[in-house]
């Protein structure tokens, strides 16, 4: 673990745990919002920390409400109804009905289950929407309207006799409390069937059963229309955390996006590998742009990322820091590596200390790499002099290769056809990832990344008082952000071990890192070396787990322009099957990579190379468990601690 200092935030990076408040003033908007917005079902699909949560409470009354106070926008066309996942629950039931033996009562269940979930949801909306002290209504008058005492009472008879509750004072705190009593009662029948009791004799007992979780709101939402005079109202279901509700649950909330009550409209999150909801032979699965609009919520190019992560950035600097002017590219410096080239091969703003660190680096590493050297001569290229303009011959080759060309030459001794590469000693310094927009970059653009980086940088300038762009601070600060990344991934549980398989998901990456560093510095110079991998039949079958669970953490980037949408593929693995993935840049300091991606190889050519496809015993850490970390920062103490 690190023992950086506090982080000053409290690190607090989940919206689940902040206040509305927090949410909405917090909030920076992304490209994908006003989709999310629209009158369609949706389906948000993303990595661990990537915003699904707060997209979501967005949308809830209050939270919009009080966004829409500090910003200009249309009101809601619906009244959304937040839905947390809860793991607690969903676990807890699933340990109760694994004994029983009929699938059909272990369905039954866990909808029941569900549907206390998602009508305790709908019965805090209600109260939010209808509190007679709420500052909105007069803002908000499609979401905020005033309940009378009788038509709660109405309401509260209504639901009563739809959901089969037995309740003393018709009101909505006495269906909440209703509510509760009905958790407890899904657990006795479980522990009734569990014991041998036939589905018959616990249906006798327990009528509510029978009813599904779709019937129960649509009816309920049909009916508080009616009641309150709202006939038109829109509802928004939102539903976070799709992966980790049951199965049994999850095959029907995917079903209700191809036909359902036009008053419901459902918005989903769910992880990039959550496609396994829908099976390949289910006819009737929805399908994107027909029955919901997918938005995804990862950034496969740089540049898509950096509009919103330099905006987050900011606002997470400015709450520590009022005064920040907003200039990242002031207040970060510039990177040392010369800019940093854009995959459609455009390249940043450089400084004149950053051509003369390229100039520098190009000379240095065409006197000691005899295979860089023969490239330049091909080229025609002078060592000492690269262009860097587009005009000249070779200007845009040479943009191109100035990341490979720098990293390249911090690493090597030498190199050459008979004796191969001679590796440094030693710790390397991690500048090639300093500076604007390098340190951007590590973020991908992940909302819970950048806040977390943003933090570790306030934080270290703080505790020695300087500035966010000294070399110290950001060399503590990247220490920082990737070790805590990559303790996560050696403790994060895989569920391979019944398969005789112990790696970490560290280990497991580490084949793939090894892969790519080997690739830019054990063989001859390239420029355009694969830093990406397809996903093959045969990795995927026995290494599904920790594809999936890579990908689901950020650690492995999908590449999937033009493919297929969240739900509308096959289950499972196949859908991963042939799709482009990268190691995500927040890795790059750990392998010594560039902050690019560009053709791509077999994930099973990578596995092979480290002995891990096949092997009988796990290979030991190939991409070197010590990481390189710097040496003396600016003003403090001469060493860094290591990033593992």
């Amino acid at each position: 673990m690190t023992n950086s200092p506090v982080n000053i935030s409290g690190n607090i990076f989940n919206a689940r745990d902040l206040r509305s408040g927090d949410v909405a003033r917090r909030f920076v908007v992304p490209s994908i919002f006003p989709t999310l917005l629209e009158d369609f079902h949706c389906v948000l699909e993303g990595p661990r920390g990537s915003g699904k949560t707060t997209l979501l409470r967005m949308l809830t009354p209050e939270v919009f409400a009080l966004w829409r106070q500090l910003n200009s926008a249309p009101e809601l066309g619906f009244i959304g109804v937040f839905v947390p996942a809860d793991v607690r629950w969903s676990r807890q039931l699933q340990a109760r009905v694994e004994k029983i033996k009929d699938a059909g009562a272990r369905a039954m269940l866990m909808e029941s289950a569900f549907s206390v979930a998602t009508s305790s949801a709908l019965l805090e909306t209600i109260e939010a929407c209808t509190n007679p002290r709420s500052e909105f209504r007069a803002s908000n008058p499609q979401t905020f309207f005033s309940l009378p005492r009788s038509v709660e009472s109405d309401i509260a008879r209504a639901l009563a006799l739809l959901w089969r509750l037995e309740i003393d004072v018709p009101s909505i705190g006495a269906l909440k409390m209703g509510l509760r009593r009905r958790q407890h009662a899904v657990g006795d029948a479980a522990g009734l069937l569990s014991a041998g009791k036939q589905p018959v004799e616990v249906l006798e007992r327990s009528p509510f059963l029978m009813s599904s979780w779709l019937d129960n709101l649509v009816t309920a939402t049909e009916s508080i229309n009616d009641l309150t005079g709202r006939r038109d109202q829109r509802w928004g279901i939102l539903l976070d955390e799709l992966e980790i509700i049951p199965r049994e649950i999850t095959s029907t909330i995917v079903s209700a996006l191809r036909s359902t009550s036009s008053t419901l409209k459902f918005k989903l999150a769910l992880s990039p590998t959550g496609a396994d909801l829908v099976t390949n032979s289910d006819e009737a699965a929805p399908t994107p742009g027909n029955d919901y609009r997918p938005i995804q919520l990862w950034y496969e190019r740089r540049e898509d990322a950096r509009a919103f992560a330099e905006k987050l950035f900011v606002s997470a600097v400015e709450r520590f820091e009022p005064d920040f002017g907003g200039s990242l590219s002031h207040a970060l410096g510039p990177n040392l590596v010369g800019g940093t080239i854009s995959d459609d091969g455009s390249e940043d703003i450089v400084t004149n200390a950053a051509q003369r660190f390229r100039a520098e680096a190009f000379k240095s590493l065409a006197a000691k790499d005899e295979s860089f050297r023969d490239l330049l001569n091909r080229k025609g290229i002078n060592a000492s002099d690269p262009p860097i303009s587009d005009s000249s011959p070779n200007g845009s080759f040479v943009r191109k290769i100035t990341p490979l060309v720098c990293l390249r030459d911090r690493e090597l001794d030498s190199f050459s056809s008979a004796g191969g590469a001679k590796r440094k000693g030693g710790r390397k310094g991690l500048d090639a990832y300093f500076g604007y927009p390098n340190l951007i970059d590590l973020t991908e653009g992940n909302p819970r990344w950048v806040l977390t980086l943003a933090d570790y940088l306030v934080a270290h300038a703080r505790q020695r008082s300087q500035p966010l762009s000294a070399q110290g601070v950001q060399t503590a600060a990247v220490n920082d952000f990737v070790e805590q990344f990559v303790s996560k991934l050696i403790v994060y549980p895989t569920g391979s071990e019944a398969h005789g398989r112990g790696w970490t998901l560290k280990r497991f990456l580490d084949m793939l890192g090894s892969a790519l560093n080997e690739a830019i510095y054990d063989r001859g110079f390239t420029g355009d070396p694969a830093l990406s991998f397809r996903v093959d039949h045969r990795s995927l079958t026995q290494y599904g787990d920790y594809i999936r669970l890579c990908v689901d953490l950020g650690a492995l980037v999908l590449l999937r322009a033009g493919s297929s949408a969240p739900l509308s593929d096959a289950a499972g693995g196949k859908r991963l099957e042939d799709a482009r993935v990268r190691l995500s840049y927040r890795l790059a300091p750990v392998y010594r990579l560039p902050l690019r991606s560009t053709k791509e190889r077999t994930l099973r050519s990578a596995l092979l190379g480290g002995d891990l496809l096949g092997a009988n015993q796990p290979v030991l850490n190939a991409a070197r468990e010590q990481s390189p970390s710097t040496g003396s920062a600016e003003g403090s103490e001469p060493t860094q601690r290591s990033l593992l």
